[in-house]
């Protein structure tokens, strides 16, 4: 999906001028009614500053409310330009007021430019336009005012300056200036808007993307997830193989997809005896990665046990051990992704209908069980499947360990080490091998149903608000 580009630039240089349109009209419609009201009000100076002539000027200031009147009226039916509006009134006014300078005397004369500077610092407060459109109307008005001051007997050039005229040229210049530096800064403000939008588009089209993208991810993440349930014995399978009642597995991945498994097979044998394998395996690192290894470890693990009749857990282990390390080409690639395992080969003998013995084989995982309420510890190897060794374990091969069974019920804990390395508690530290075998202890006795609940319950408390950090599997057998 490719991100929308921003606009171009004509097409920028448009919304500019739309934009500055709207906020000048705003104060152009203010300015036009401002005209409006006040410009006939503005009549009770004349009839001080003009006893003989008001009567002259004020039916021109009743035409100029009018004429104004009429152009806001017609401003948005003609749709003409703000600037056109607000240039009807001070244009005419400042005709009328040029008109006013050739009937007054010179007593007069300040009081009217006065007036007339009123109309310059209202257009300084009202106009925004450029600068090119006060050039011309002051220009225009500067003109016809010295025509009517020029034409007028009563009033003498040097009293003229110095009784307000210099003043007042110096306020249309000044207005010239407020009304440019107004229209800039409103320019600047409009633009910084504009850009700021720009950017937002962007952004926002950037974000359906990477939306878009993570969906897309994550959908097929949760595919990917589905395929590797797959690869997980069915809750019947291991009904049938370990008894409804007789096992639980709390399996609490990170991710979507796990690096951690658990596998179950059964191999019979041909004196009617049969062996039931069931493994808990972590695999190097957890989300995507470690779930593409745990597919890898769950096909191997099978082809070894199913297709080799490799069946005695050490030499399991073994024969995983090389089979990773050609899959990943390691001796070449000298990767260290590997996983580490649990496995028990649960042995029932010709003509029993329990479990007679045990044997354990680990790779880095270890075996706890309870007998008679006290804790044991079948220990695997230091060492990992698949990668590269360690030098210290490089010639200690896996060995496995026989545990009778027959006698009183053994609870058997086979788990990664996710469960034990959350982070949590009132220290923010690991949970750690103490207290997870005491949470064994504590619950062995509990129906199965109750130990898993037990598990998450925990885990649940002692990671509060803080999230899990890997993935957790434990697998308890009632044997």
């Amino acid at each position: 999906m490719e991100i929308p580009l921003p606009p171009a630039a004509p097409a920028l240089a448009e919304r500019l001028e739309q934009e500055i349109e709207k906020v000048s009209a705003r104060y152009h419609q203010i300015g036009a009614w401002v005209a409006v009201v006040f410009d006939p009000l503005f009549g009770l100076t004349d009839y001080l500053n003009l006893p003989e002539a008001w009567l002259h000027v004020f039916p021109l200031r009743l035409g100029v409310a009018a004429v104004t009147l009429v152009a806001i009226f017609f401003f948005r039916r003609l749709k003409f330009s703000s600037a056109t509006l607000v240039s009807i009134p001070f244009l005419l006014i400042s005709l009328q007021n040029a008109y006013t300078f050739g009937l007054i005397n010179q007593a007069h004369f300040l009081g009217h430019s006065l007036n007339y500077m009123a109309l310059f610092i209202g257009a300084g407060m009202f106009i925004l336009w450029r600068w090119y459109y006060t050039a011309v109307i002051v220009a225009l008005s500067a003109l016809v005012t010295v025509v009517f001051i020029g034409a007028n007997p009563q009033l003498v050039l040097k009293d003229v300056l110095v009784q307000g005229g210099l003043l007042l040229a110096v306020t249309a210049l000044f207005t010239v200036f407020l009304i440019q530096v107004r229209y800039r800064a409103n320019v600047k403000i409009i633009q910084g808007q504009l850009a700021l939008e720009q950017a937002n588009q962007v952004l926002d089209a950037q974000k359906q993307v990477i939306e878009s993208r993570n969906r897309n991810i994550t959908d097929s993440i949760r595919y990917a997830s589905r395929i590797q349930q797959a690869i997980l014995p069915l809750p019947e399978k291991l009904a049938n193989n370990l008894g409804q009642q007789d096992y639980f597995v709390y399996f609490q991945p990170k991710d979507i997809v796990s690096g951690d498994f658990y596998y179950l097979e059964e191999v019979m044998a041909p004196d009617g005896g049969r062996t039931v394998y069931v493994a808990a395996a972590d695999c190097t690192g957890h989300g995507v990665p470690g779930a593409l290894m745990s597919i890898i470890g769950s096909q191997l693990l099978r082809e070894t046990i199913l297709q080799h009749r490799i069946l005695e857990p050490a030499q399991v282990l073994e024969t995983l051990h090389t089979g990773v390390q050609q899959a990943l080409k390691q001796r070449e690639t000298r990767t260290n992704d590997g996983m580490d395992l649990a496995l028990v080969a649960l042995h029932q003998a010709p003509g029993h209908d329990r479990f007679t013995s045990l044997t354990f084989a680990g790779a880095k995982h270890d075996l706890i069980y309870f007998q008679d309420q006290a804790c044991h510890e079948l220990p695997g190897n230091r060492r990992s499947i698949g990668g590269q060794e360690h030098r210290q374990h490089a010639d200690k091969p896996f060995l496995s360990h026989t545990l009778p069974l027959g006698g009183p019920p053994t609870m058997c804990y086979l788990f990664s080490d996710g469960y034990r390395d959350q982070m949590g508690g009132p220290q923010e530290r690991k949970l750690g091998s103490r207290q997870f075998r005491e949470i064994l202890q504590q619950m062995h006795l509990l129906p199965l149903a109750e130990q898993r609940a037990t598990l998450a319950q925990r885990i649940t408390d002692w990671l509060g608000n803080r999230p899990q950090i890997d993935d957790i599997l434990v697998v308890g057998l009632r044997l």
